[in-house]
C-alpha cells in the first residue's frame, strides 16, 4: 500500500511540474522594461482631465512589456489606452496595483528617529517619577522617627535637641530636593508628551499621502526591430477643474474695451503636471459611446396638488395668484436647475445613464404638463438658457507650456486677450437709486467664445467693481457695467398728487420731476429708466400718461417693456449742465378705481 502511494505521488509530481514550468516560462517569456514616463499633454475638463504621458523605452525585437509606474491616485482605471508609432503593435494595456513597501522618504525617516528618541525619554522620565515617588514615600517615614522611638521604649532617652535640629534640617533639605526633582520630571513629561503628539501627527499626515498600493499600467507591445520607441499612454483623472474669469477695461475716449479672458486652473489628481501643453475644454469625456434611448412615459391621474415622485414643489405649478407669483417663479427656476444638474451627472454615462436620464426628463416633463401658461413660459425660458450652455463644447489651447502642481491652490492662466468696440452709455434709475452707472454694449469681435464667469471691471486703470459675463458667442454683443460715475447726478421728486372722487370712484393724479446734472466738459448720452404701475385687473384704469420728453424709440423696449409700465428716455445731456441748466424730465399719469378698494402689489 505504501509502495502504491509513493508511485502515485511520483506520477502526480511528473504531471504538475511541467505545468508549473510552463506557467513560469509564459510569465517570463516577454522581457519587461520599467519606467514612469512624464505627462506631456493635458486636457482639463470640468471635474476631470485627460492626461497623456510620454513613455520612452529601449525595446528588443518581438514581444515585450512596459511597466509604467507612479500613476496618480485619482486615476480612473478603465480609461487607460496607449498609442504607438508605426512598426510597433500594442496588443493590450492593463491596470494593476502593487503593494508598496515601507516609506523610505528622508523626511519620514528623520521623524521616525526623533519619535523613537522621544519615546525613550518618555519612558525614562516615567520611571524616574515612579522611583522618586516610591523613594519619597520611604524617606517620609523618617519624620516620625523620634516619636516612634519614644513610644517604643519609654526608658530610652530622647534625641538631644542639637541632634533633633540636625535631623530636621537634613529631612527638610532632602524633602525640598525630592519635591523639586519630582516637579521637574513632571514638567519634562508634559513637554515630551506634547512634542511627541505633534511629531506623531505630522508622521501620520506624511504617511497618509502615500497610497498603500502603487498604481501601474502594463503595456504589451510587439515591434519588428530592436530600438527605442515613443509611446503615448493616456488616461482620465479626477480632481481637476477650471473656471473662467475676466478682466474688462473700458476705454471710453476710444469707445473700446480690452478683454482679458483668463482661467483659474487647479488639480489634486496626485501627480504634478510639469512643463506640459494644456487645453481647457467644456466637453464631457464620455465613458460610453452608445447614445441613451428614450423610454415610454406612462401617465395616470391623481389628486390635484399631489407632488411628482421626486418630491418637487408643485405649488410652483399652480395658477399664479396674488402675492405668490414671484415666489412661484423662483421655485420653478430651482427645479429646472436641479433637473440640469441631474442631466449633467448622467450625460457622460451614455447608454449606461439611460435610466437616470429618462427619469430626470420625465420629472421635467411633468412640470410642463402641470404648468399653467405663465409657469410654462418660465420653464421654456429656463430651458432655452440651459440649451445654450449645454449645447456648446469649447476647447481652448493655452499658449506655451505650464507647470500645474497637484495641490489645491488655483493658478491663473490667460486664454485670450483682445480689444473690441463698445458703445458706452450712462444709465440712471432714480426710482431705485440716485447713482448713475456706466454701461457698455460690447461686440465680441474675437474668434473666442466667452463662457459665463465672474469679471473684474475697470475704467482705464481705475477699479470699478465686480461683474458677471454671460456666455457670448463669436460676433454676439453683450452688456457690461463699469460702476458709478459721480459726475452725473440725478434726483427724483413727486411734484404733485391730487385725489378726487367721482361716482364712487377714486381718481389719483400724479406728477413727477426728475433733474439731471452733467458736471463733465463733454456731452453724454443718458438712458433714464422709470416706472409707473401697470395692471391686468379691469377694475383699475391707468391712463392719461404725459411727459415733456419723448420716450425711447428702441424697438426692444417698445416690444417688451413699455406696455408693462417701464419708462425709458434716451437723452443727450449738454456739457456742464448743472444747477439751473440741469436737464429736467417730467411725467404724470392718472389711476381710477373703486373708492372702497385700495391698491396692492401682486409681487413681493
Amino acid at each position: 500500500m505504501k509502495k502504491f502511494t509513493g508511485i502515485m505521488a511520483a506520477v502526480m509530481m511528473l504531471c504538475v511540474c511541467p505545468i508549473r514550468a510552463a506557467n513560469i516560462m509564459d510569465s517570463t517569456s516577454s522581457p519587461q522594461v520599467e519606467t514612469s514616463g512624464v505627462p506631456t499633454e493635458v486636457i482639463v475638463y470640468r471635474g476631470q482631465a485627460l492626461v497623456i504621458r510620454t513613455i520612452e523605452a529601449e525595446l528588443p525585437e518581438g514581444s515585450s512589456e512596459i511597466i509604467v509606474r507612479g500613476l496618480p491616485d485619482k486615476l480612473i482605471n478603465d480609461t487607460l489606452s496607449a498609442q504607438a508609432p508605426q512598426g510597433v503593435t500594442i496588443s493590450s494595456v492593463r491596470y494593476r496595483e502593487k503593494k508598496t513597501g515601507e516609506d523610505n522618504r528622508q523626511e519620514v525617516k528623520e521623524l521616525e528617529t526623533r519619535i523613537e528618541q522621544f519615546r525613550k525619554d518618555q519612558y525614562e522620565t516615567r520611571r524616574e517619577l515612579e522611583i522618586s515617588g516610591w523613594m519619597f514615600d520611604r524617606f517620609g517615614r523618617y519624620w516620625d522617627l523620634p516619636a516612634e522611638i519614644g513610644r517604643a521604649d519609654q526608658n530610652r532617652p530622647a534625641l538631644a535637641p542639637e541632634d533633633l535640629e540636625k535631623m530636621a534640617s537634613f529631612l527638610e533639605k532632602r524633602s525640598s530636593e525630592w519635591h523639586k526633582n519630582r516637579v521637574k520630571n513632571e514638567l519634562k513629561q508634559q513637554e515630551i508628551d506634547k512634542e511627541l503628539g505633534k511629531l506623531e501627527k505630522k508622521l501620520n499626515e506624511l504617511r497618509s499621502q502615500v497610497s498603500k498600493f502603487e498604481k501601474e499600467a502594463v503595456i504589451s507591445v510587439t515591434q519588428n526591430r530592436k530600438g527605442r520607441v515613443n509611446i503615448k499612454l493616456s488616461y482620465i483623472v479626477g480632481g481637476a477643474n477650471w473656471l473662467p474669469q475676466y478682466n474688462i477695461r473700458a476705454h471710453q475716449d476710444k469707445a473700446t474695451v480690452s478683454v482679458e479672458y483668463n482661467a483659474l486652473v487647479f488639480q489634486t489628481s496626485g501627480e504634478d503636471w510639469n512643463d506640459v501643453s494644456v487645453k481647457l475644454s467644456t466637453a464631457v469625456p464620455a465613458m460610453v459611446a452608445a447614445s441613451p434611448a428614450v423610454e415610454p412615459m406612462k401617465v395616470t391621474l391623481g389628486k390635484a396638488g399631489s407632488a411628482p415622485h421626486t418630491g418637487a414643489k408643485t405649488r410652483a405649478l399652480a395658477p399664479a395668484a396674488g402675492v405668490q407669483v414671484q415666489e412661484e417663479y423662483m421655485d420653478l427656476s430651482r427645479q429646472m436647475d436641479e433637473y440640469q444638474a441631474r442631466r449633467q451627472q448622467s450625460a457622460a454615462k451614455g447608454k449606461w445613464g439611460q435610466t437616470e436620464l429618462n427619469k430626470a426628463a420625465m420629472d421635467n416633463q411633468i412640470l410642463e404638463l402641470r404648468a399653467d401658461k405663465d409657469a410654462a413660459q418660465v420653464i421654456q425660458a429656463r430651458a432655452k438658457q440651459i440649451a445654450q450652455v449645454e449645447g456648446i463644447s469649447v476647447t481652448y489651447d493655452i499658449p506655451g507650456r505650464l507647470w500645474v502642481p497637484s495641490k489645491t491652490e488655483q493658478q491663473l492662466v490667460n486664454i485670450a486677450s483682445f480689444e473690441s468696440k463698445a458703445d458706452f452709455v450712462f444709465v440712471g434709475s432714480p426710482i431705485l437709486t440716485n447713482y448713475v452707472y456706466v454701461e457698455g454694449q460690447i461686440a465680441n469681435d474675437s474668434d473666442t467664445i466667452l463662457l459665463a464667469g465672474p469679471a473684474s471691471m475697470y475704467r482705464d486703470v481705475e477699479f470699478a467693481g465686480k461683474g458677471q459675463v454671460e456666455m457670448v458667442t463669436k460676433g454676439e454683443k453683450f452688456t457690461a457695467g463699469f460702476g458709478v460715475d459721480s459726475q452725473i447726478r440725478i434726483s427724483r421728486e413727486m411734484k404733485d398728487k391730487k385725489v378726487d372722487t367721482l361716482f364712487g370712484n377714486r381718481i389719483d393724479k400724479f406728477e413727477y420731476r426728475i433733474a439731471i446734472e452733467n458736471y463733465k466738459n463733454t456731452p453724454v448720452r443718458l438712458r433714464l429708466v422709470e416706472r409707473i404701475p401697470y395692471t391686468e385687473d379691469n377694475r383699475i384704469e391707468i391712463r392719461e400718461f404725459a411727459t415733456n420728453t419723448p420716450l425711447s424709440k428702441d424697438q426692444d423696449y417698445l416690444r417688451t417693456l413699455k406696455d408693462k409700465g417701464i419708462l425709458r428716455w434716451d437723452i443727450e445731456l449738454a456739457p456742464n449742465a448743472v444747477s439751473d441748466k440741469a436737464r429736467v424730465v417730467t411725467y404724470g399719469y392718472t389711476m381710477k378705481y373703486d373708492n372702497e378698494m385700495q391698491i396692492q402689489s401682486t409681487a413681493r
